[in-house]
């Protein structure tokens, strides 16, 4: 009996060894299904990367199955393997200028160990892309080396000797999931998993426990009160890392775990490091440059290795940044400040491109606006002047989308600009406006920004309205054309306590403040006079509208019994005139056969040259042009002739051609130029050449000029 017992003991302990073994391969594949479903937004990797060309890489790029065609490296996923990923030379770091990598990182959720974890490294070996830790016998090292650290495999050996065996030139940062606690890990302060770094080819970063060696950890990242602090068992999630590298104090500050992977939203990082780097440890020779990747290892134990980026350092930096204005006050609105219902805002998302081997491209901007924000309109603006508006008839649930043209060194900030105002429905409890993150995602590049929190006070009952039209019309937008000397805005004023007609419900206009801006830039306020009648007429001079379509907004203020009220914003939309040239042909040819006598020869064709003027009322222009850029041996003369028997010449100066008015359709300032030269009554462009010039083929540029001319 107690033979069988034990016999019986014994086949029970192999069943459940067979369970046990049976259900960890079953979960670690279920582990990779669900770190693939819940893969978060990241880049499509193309041609960044080349993997070290070694026997057994199990580096890997893998798609991830999302829409927007995130992929996703995996390191690792069985034991004993090694796997390693590089930067192409063509986009390496430039250690001379800010860079910001930002990163999702998966470690797997074994329930029981995990083995052994990976490593961000910086590094200028000489084997390039090929660089790895190798044993003394030259096999790649796996297990507690990460693929980076040298290996520690004679009891003998000295730490130059291990450090030799490590990836040289480098810096790593480790994400080590499991404790060596014979050996790399003792003597650390190391609780089980833990982020660290240091210098894996260097002897320093190396100290001696007598028959072993074990890593001096910098910058160590841990928690204690989580063993499982990269697995994080209880939630299985994937952990977002930020890295800085400040270029002038040679820094790297690294941000762990610092977004909610469900949202993509910034919070608060389990842990921030800083740490100083040495650059002749990573660059001897001062290249200023860097190729950057990650390593990873599994000995005994293993894990899935998985990484997907967001940002890559050396390829495209960016950054983004969103605030909110008060446009009355032009005062930006700080986290936990207070404002009034009816506060005319701006809300600004700038993408800033600092640096990069290629342009950050394909951006698309999604915009999430606070709550409580009535958005009026909306635009782009870049650093090289143009200016996009948004079609805000779009905004759904407080989110807005755009197109965002590529950013690159030449053009390199972009802002999108939401004008409105902060509304609060209660006139006896505040509101709470927390903060809304935006998200901007390009082809090469992710990156987002959150607006402050705040809270808006409660409405005063006294309620101003503010309308265009004429009374009783209700209109809170009108679109208009301005005149030569701009536009009157006209509409008038409401009154009404919570809209119940009352004894104030007609205000004196004398006492009604206009808020106008056009564009987003404030104008100076304004008393508007209207007396019982409650209307208005608001002047906006030419001068202060751009050519084309404008946004103008008014906001009213009245100084009621209850304190000051604000109307809710309307909106007009003004096209002002423009004068400009609406064609001017790209070239002038002169092709004739010289005789030896002084002549005056007509171009080929007479150039096209026509200027819209839709400014209206008595604008003036003047068109002129001038020859430039010819050579000095060049004999003739550019001249022109207005038909009247007299002559000008362009050469090297700027003379008059023509002067008009504004009309409402082009005028076409060459329409009876001629196409042959006659004499001196002819009208045109004609070339003046003496009887000793030279035949030969002769380059120059005429400039032509378009004056807006007092009347």
């Amino acid at each position: 009996m107690k033979f069988k017992q034990r016999l019986i003991g014994a086949i029970g302990v192999l069943v459940v060894l067979g369970l046990i073994g049976q259900m960890s391969v079953a979960y670690a594949d279920a582990d990779y299904d669900k770190a693939k479903a819940n893969a978060p937004q990241g880049l499509p990797l193309s041609n960044y990367f080349k993997f070290g060309d070694f026997a057994g890489n199990s580096a890997k790029v893998v798609d991830t199955g999302r829409s927007d065609g995130t992929q996703m490296v995996q390191l690792t996923d069985a034991k004993a393997e090694v796997g390693t990923i590089w930067t192409g030379d063509d986009y390496a770091l430039d250690l001379n200028k800010n860079a910001t990598a930002s990163m999702w990182m998966y470690f797997g959720n074994y329930p029981v160990d995990a083995g052994d974890g990976m490593a961000f490294v910086i590094q200028n070996d000489t084997r390039g892309v090929n660089a790895v830790s190798r044993a003394s016998d030259g096999t790649v090292g796996n297990g507690q080396t990460l693929g980076v650290w040298g290996v520690d495999d004679n009891p003998k050996g000295t730490a130059a000797q291990i450090a030799s065996r490590g990836i040289q030139n480098s810096w790593a940062l480790e994400f080590d999931t499991y404790l060596n606690s014979n050996n790399f890990d003792l003597r650390t302060g190391v609780a089980k998993q833990h982020i660290a770094s240091n210098y894996p080819g260097y002897a320093g970063s190396y100290g001696s426990g007598g028959d072993f060696f074990y890593l001096n950890h910098n910058g160590l990242m841990k928690d204690s009160s989580d063993p499982n602090y990269l697995l994080s068992s209880r939630d299985n999630t994937w952990k977002h890392l930020t890295l800085k590298w400040d270029a002038a104090a040679s820094t790297i500050t690294y941000a762990f775990n610092d977004k909610n992977p469900a949202t993509g939203d910034a919070k608060t990082a389990t842990g921030t490091q800083t740490v100083t780097i040495d650059r002749s440890k990573i660059d001897p020779n001062g290249t200023g440059k860097a190729r950057w990747g990650f390593t990873g290892s599994t000995g005994e134990l293993w894990e899935n290795n998985l990484v997907i980026f967001e940002q890559l350092p050396g390829i495209v930096n960016s950054s983004a940044s969103a605030t909110i204005t008060n446009t009355r006050t032009d005062k930006q609105i700080a986290t936990g400040d207070a404002i009034d219902a009816g506060t005319p805002l701006r809300a600004d998302y700038r993408l800033d491109y600092t640096s990069g081997s290629k342009s950050w491209t394909g951006i698309s901007a999604k915009i999430n606006l606070p709550n409580n924000f009535a958005t009026n309109y909306a635009k782009v603006t870049y650093a090289n002047g143009k200016t996009t508006l948004l079609d805000t008839s779009q905004l759904s649930d407080q989110a807005l989308t755009a197109a965002i043209d590529d950013l690159n060194t030449t053009n390199n900030v972009a802002t999108v600009s939401v004008y409105g105002s902060a509304t609060n429905s209660s006139t006896s409890s505040a509101v709470s406006v927390p903060a809304a993150t935006s998200h901007f995602n390009g082809s090469n590049a992710l990156t987002m920004a959150s607006t402050p929190a705040y809270t808006i006070n409660p409405r005063n009952s006294w309620q101003l309205g503010l309308y265009f039209g004429a009374v009783g019309t209700g209109m809170t937008t009108t679109s208009m054309t301005t005149t030569a000397d701009g536009v009157d805005l006209t509409g008038y004023f409401t009154f009404a306590q919570d809209n119940t007609p009352s004894s104030e419900a007609l205000i004196n206009g004398s006492a009604v403040d206009l808020y106008p801006s056009v564009n987003g830039k404030a104008l100076s306020s304004v008393k508007v006079s209207s007396g019982a009648s409650r209307e208005f007429s608001y002047h906006i001079a030419a001068a202060d509208l751009a050519s084309g379509e404008n946004h103008v907004t008014l906001t009213a203020g009245h100084a009621a019994s209850t304190g000051t009220v604000y109307s809710t914003p309307i909106t007009a939309t003004v096209t002002a005139g423009a004068l400009g040239f609406q064609s001017v042909s790209d070239t002038l040819n002169f092709d004739e056969t010289l005789t030896g006598s002084t002549e005056t020869i007509a171009p080929v064709s007479q150039p096209d040259v026509s200027v819209s003027d839709t400014r209206g009322g008595q604008n003036s222009w003047t068109v002129k042009a001038a020859l430039t850029g010819m050579s000095t041996n060049f004999p003739g003369t550019l001249i022109y002739q207005p038909g009247d028997g007299s002559s000008v010449s362009l050469n090297n100066q700027a003379a008059t051609i023509d002067t008009g008015k504004a009309a409402s359709s082009a005028t076409d300032v060459s329409d009876d130029w001629s196409q042959t030269w006659t004499g001196a009554s002819s009208k045109g462009l004609f070339l003046k050449v003496p009887g000793s010039s030279t035949s030969g083929n002769y380059n120059g540029q005429i400039n032509w000029e378009l004056d807006d001319t007092p009347s």
